[in-house]
């Protein structure tokens, strides 16, 4: 991908990038699409890469546990707590998020 595409890439995504709560993931959930990202990546960069499909940074990511499918204790404490925050964006067919602390 050519830097000038790199660029517009993640200037889109930038805009994209939103805060949620834990009750707006609840359908996502369902779908079994959530992708949870640790809070030392940078969630633009992890979209960025899961955008270009880039699978050697990605399971790099997944193999040091810093980016994965939420675990079901992590579901049940969202679901105890429908007003956690989070930040969020939708790179089809995911929905990453990251969490506000």
């Amino acid at each position: 991908m050519s830097l000038e595409k790199n660029d517009s890439l993640k200037d889109r995504l930038r805009q994209e990038i939103g805060e949620c709560l834990s009750s707006d993931l609840q359908n996502h959930l369902k779908k079994e699409v959530v992708i949870l990202v640790s809070n030392e990546l940078d969630l633009l960069e992890v979209a960025l890469k899961v955008a270009q499909d880039d699978s050697a940074v990605v399971s790099g990511w997944m193999k040091s546990s810093l980016l994965a499918r939420p675990s079901l204790q992590a579901i049940e404490r969202w679901q105890k707590d429908p007003q956690a925050p989070f930040r969020s964006i939708i790179v089809q067919p995911f929905v990453l998020v990251q969490a506000l602390s």
